[in-house]
């Protein structure tokens, strides 16, 4: 009966293991495109009250206003392939004038080009193409700042496509809560192998049995090992 289960528990648990690998190795290699933005800040620099608009006059860069905001976006690859000659846009709304904008590159050296498509650059809005930019984990980024006039309100529009594109807002938080909770599930499942393992060998030492195939161990040590790594990283 010992050998009978032994037979078949181990192909279990090897069949489960393999499984789980095969997910996770398929989930990390599969190419996805994606682009996502983080709005770092949008603010007010100065809004001149109606009742004492007529008293007071601020120029920026010789242009008479009454509002002056400033944006700052992030911009990031995190995928897992480079993405070539992607094309964004920021638009404001319909009222607003861009006066200055510009770009912050990480690496600052070696990025390759950026710049306005034909027709990219109107009033409210600006669009550009990016060469190249690779994912998150080798690097790459993009920071935008806008200064603009006259806006209505803080409003802003950050757009990109591409063929097979995921483009979304880029919540470094959430990303990093969605490694965990796969962790959290490998954990769970590793777990479940541990137990099952330790169950058979408490069921086998009471009926006698002493001597457990090079597999069986393995398994179990494997198992013991990856538990104990996995519950040091999340709760350390």
């Amino acid at each position: 009966m010992a050998k009978l289960a032994e037979k078949l528990i181990i192909p279990f648990i090897i069949a489960i293991i393999s499984i789980a690998a095969t997910f996770l190795i398929t989930s990390h290699f599969e190419k996805r495109a994606r682009l996502g933005y983080q709005l770092l800040s949008k603010t007010s620099l100065i809004e001149i009250k109606p009742d004492i608009r007529n008293r007071i006059k601020v120029f920026y860069e010789d242009k008479e206003t009454d509002k002056i905001y400033s944006f700052k976006v992030r911009v990031v690859n995190y995928g897992n392939v480079a993405l070539r000659n992607q094309k964004i846009s920021f638009q404001f709304d319909a009222a607003t004038q861009i006066i200055s904008d510009s770009f912050v590159t990480k690496p600052a050296e070696g990025f390759e080009e950026i710049f306005h498509t034909e027709g990219g650059v109107q009033s409210n809005k600006r669009e550009y193409i990016i060469s190249l930019l690779n994912p998150l984990k080798l690097g790459d980024e993009i920071v935008w700042n806008f200064i603009t006039i006259n806006n209505n309100s803080d409003y802003i529009k950050v757009s990109a496509r591409g063929e097979g594109l995921e483009f979304n807002i880029f919540d470094p938080i959430t990303k990093n809560e969605e490694i965990l909770s796969g962790l959290k599930g490998l954990t769970v499942l590793i777990a479940f192998i541990l137990g099952l393992c330790l169950g058979y060998l408490k069921q086998a030492y009471r009926s006698g049995k002493k001597k457990f195939s090079k597999k069986f161990w393995a398994v179990l040590l494997i198992s013991g090992v990856l538990e104990f790594i996995l519950l040091i990283y999340l709760f350390k």
